[in-house]
């Protein structure tokens, strides 16, 4: 057993390949990142890649389902102002 992280991602992974429309989109998704589709600062806001350039299967689903969140308006990404000071730090 992993991090909820690493256990939420396996979820997704096997969610997208328990049927063939959900692993030929996958498929798209490890298309589009072997092609660099998307550049290194959208992904990098939606997590820090730490492979190397190598995406292991789990962490692409996870990808996936924040894009296609992302795309469809079920979440937003905001930009937060802190008007000259930085953000506290709680001790």
């Amino acid at each position: 057993m992993g991090s909820a992280h690493e256990d939420g991602a396996q979820a997704m992974l096997d969610d997208f390949m328990s049927d063939g429309d959900g692993a030929r989109a996958f498929q798209v998704y490890v298309a589009g990142l072997k092609e660099g589709r998307w550049g290194e600062d959208y992904l990098d806001a939606i997590h820090q890649q730490h492979w190397h350039g190598q995406w292991p299967w789990p962490q692409i689903a996870a990808f996936a389902i924040m894009h296609s969140d992302l795309m469809s308006g079920n979440i937003a990404e905001v930009q937060l102002t802190t008007f000259g000071s930085t953000p506290a730090k709680f001790l």
